[in-house]
């Protein structure tokens, strides 16, 4: 890069595999255990690397407060927090549809995501509630082995029927550890509660008691406080509010603001 031109990077996280959450992606089981040695054994010379370039970098940006303390920890530098977009004019409520006797996991079929958490849940647990998963990934073999009648797998959906399955589902779940996790605010501003993990970007995101609860991890936990949300009735007007936090115009604002103090823009 030219001597004198700033590099601003917008960071949504250090990379996860080479850092804390390396268990989450790889192991033996996974990925067997050749590929699984060499992974590991690469691993050190990647996070090197990764760190090294850094220093690159003018000014970071971070997608969250839970990021922001990432890009110390690893990369022993500083960033301002902007929250990423959320399109809160087309994610919205609407009044004229009815809440579903349905609960919602949108999101890559991921490990770290846990669909296969809540699936089991489901399958085990709750056999006269529908789960409705919304996605696709390696998982998506797995859990058609695994789930019962009452959890239905949709990979194709398209934005206008992922905006309907949020404001119909009676809850949207989030059961896995996420940097941000933008689609518990699009749940939140169609006015739907969210039941997430009680880590990660979702502390930022979800307000206890008023726009959906947080579950400790364990499957008693889940069980507990989606019962609690079946029980409990939320303002759909407080959760759309709270979903504007994370704006387009509030991140353009934002953005802009940085760029002014960091003298790229007038």
């Amino acid at each position: 890069m030219p001597s004198g031109i700033k590099h601003i990077c917008y960071c949504h996280t250090p990379m996860r595999y080479a850092y804390d959450q390396f268990d989450n992606y790889f192991s033996p089981e996974k990925n067997g255990k050749i590929k699984y040695f060499f992974i590991k054994k690469i691993m050190p010379y990647l996070r090197n690397w990764d760190i090294k370039t850094t220093d690159r970098v003018s000014d970071f940006i971070a997608n969250s407060n839970n990021v922001w303390q990432r890009i110390k920890k690893y990369y022993n530098r500083g960033a301002e927090v902007i929250y990423p977009p959320v399109d809160t004019n087309f994610f919205t409520p609407d009044d004229n549809i009815k809440k579903e006797n349905f609960y919602l996991f949108l999101g890559a079929l991921v490990e770290y995501k846990k669909p296969d958490f809540v699936v089991k849940i489901f399958t085990n647990y709750f056999k006269d509630k529908k789960l409705l998963i919304v996605g696709n990934g390696p998982l998506k073999k797995y859990l058609d082995q695994i789930k019962g009648d009452n959890v239905e797998i949709i990979t194709d959906a398209k934005n206008e029927d992922i905006r309907d399955f949020y404001r119909k589902a009676k809850c949207f779940l989030f059961p896995g550890e996420e940097d941000f996790g933008i689609t518990m605010a699009e749940a939140n501003a169609c006015g739907t509660p969210v039941l997430a993990l009680n880590k990660g970007g979702a502390l930022e995101i979800i307000k206890q008691g008023e726009t959906g609860e947080f579950y400790d991890g364990t499957e008693d936990d889940f069980i507990n406080k989606l019962e609690k949300i079946d029980k409990k009735l939320y303002d759909i007007k407080i959760m759309y509010q709270n979903a504007l936090r994370f704006s387009k115009d509030n991140f353009i604002f934002n953005l802009k603001q940085f760029l002014k103090r960091r003298n790229i823009i007038g």
